[in-house]
């Protein structure tokens, strides 16, 4: 089994529009809403879609935990999951080919702990690769970290390093999780076989030919803060 998990915080339309495209490549989709409005009527709740909000902002890790720990929803060590940003746009069979990957590198006897695409900076226009990464097969890299959008894993890797650090809250959740899958002894992997789409803060902006990202403060806050 496929799952989708999507973080959700006072989405746009387009935004819930991602949802709808993210459903159609999933066996099912479960919403975490951190919004204090609930958006429960704007997206069709069926057999395959789990809504849940806590009218509140708890955080990023918190909301992936308390699904993610949830006995209702009959988790199986081997099921994958992948999580997702809201403002994620994804590709025809983009999840379909992460599973494969996956699979693929587990085959050849490799100990994946998360896989993840490569992705477009939409920000600064450009592919984004990390500069410390060794090759591990034709399409994939071994690397230290992957941003938690389009993050593969399977449940009971996630649930051995103790799922997500509900002490960090935002920023830096997906590089922790990362980092503990990495001292499990598992590879964290980013693979060409798909792209994302990924705004990555408000924008950049050169101060004397260097460029740096701009983030909106609160965030600022929080990645100082959990750093």
């Amino acid at each position: 089994m496929v799952t989708a998990i999507v973080s959700l915080y006072n989405p746009a339309k387009e935004n819930i529009e991602n949802i709808f495209e993210i459903k159609k490549q999933v066996d099912r989709i479960i919403i975490c809403d951190n919004s204090r409005e609930n958006h429960k009527s704007d997206i069709p709740i069926c057999n395959n879609v789990y809504y849940y909000w806590w009218s509140e902002n708890r955080g990023l890790s918190y909301a992936f935990n308390t699904v993610l720990k949830s006995r209702d929803l009959l988790w199986n060590n081997n099921d994958y999951i992948i999580f997702f940003d809201q403002d994620t746009i994804i590709s025809n069979n983009h999840v379909s080919k992460l599973v494969e990957e996956y699979y693929k590198l587990e085959s050849e006897g490799i100990n994946v702990g998360c896989l993840g695409p490569c992705y477009y900076n939409t920000s600064n226009n450009t592919l984004e690769l990390p500069r410390r990464r060794v090759r591990i097969s034709r399409n994939t890299l071994k690397v230290k970290s992957i941003i938690t959008t389009s993050m593969l894993c399977r449940y009971g890797n996630i649930r051995d390093v103790g799922f997500w650090n509900e002490d960090v809250f935002l920023d830096m959740a997906d590089w922790d999780l990362c980092w503990r899958l990495i001292r499990n002894k598992q590879l964290c992997c980013m693979t060409r076989v798909s792209v994302v789409r990924h705004s990555v803060g408000t924008g950049e902006k050169k101060i004397g030919g260097v460029s740096f990202r701009v983030a909106a403060p609160i965030r600022e806050y929080y990645q100082l803060r959990d750093c």
